[in-house]
């Protein structure tokens, strides 16, 4: 069995048992509070270009799916998402309940299976060259690279600018209100 196909209350489990550590009651209910944890005391922050960017593909009735490399379930996420946000998304998939982080093709897998449409109907847009723009276009969906947060990282990262120059065949954004045009929906 690869750590991929263990399920997290397992993985979690065995971890603690290498480090001698004692749960305060199963360890089930244990893994399920962290992976739900923190979020009402420390609600999502959530980009004021994305917030405009789903609000507006809401007015438009345009399903919204958000992938996340999480140990936090896609549920708590979606759930302190629209609170914070004051908008629907129609599905978050979290890496926790895939069981693979971006960029495996299970993640990418999981957006098709939430929304129904085909891989190659679909626009995903990340901020990292590796974890979504490869992810994404290895599974068959078209990507753009959003550089708009660049700013907050600490040191130029060659994984979220990526080959820009290399390959102008992928549209790299550095504001969000971008997508709504190359969704065609202006």
């Amino acid at each position: 069995m690869s750590p991929e196909t263990i399920p997290l209350v397992i993985q979690v489990d065995l971890i603690r048992q290498r480090l001698g550590a004692q749960y305060a009651g199963d360890p089930e209910s244990a893994v399920l509070g962290y992976a739900e944890g923190g979020l009402k005391e420390h609600p999502a922050q959530i980009n004021p270009e994305a917030q405009a960017l789903i609000r507006s593909l809401n007015d438009r009735r345009f399903p919204v799916i958000v992938t996340t490399n999480t140990s936090r379930s896609g549920s708590a996420w979606k759930l302190s998402l629209e609170e914070a946000g004051g908008f629907r998304v129609t599905d978050v998939i979290a890496s926790t309940d895939v069981g693979a982080c971006k960029p495996d093709p299970r993640v990418f897998s999981e957006v098709v299976r939430s929304t129904g449409v085909p891989a190659a109907a679909i626009l995903h847009v990340g901020d990292s060259w590796v974890m979504d723009v490869e992810g994404a276009r290895r599974f068959g969906m078209g990507a753009a690279l959003y550089r708009g947060l660049s700013q907050h990282y600490w040191e130029a990262d060659e994984a979220r600018e990526g080959p820009k120059l290399k390959d102008s065949s992928v549209p790299c954004l550095d504001h969000l209100s971008e997508v709504v045009g190359l969704l065609g929906l202006t």
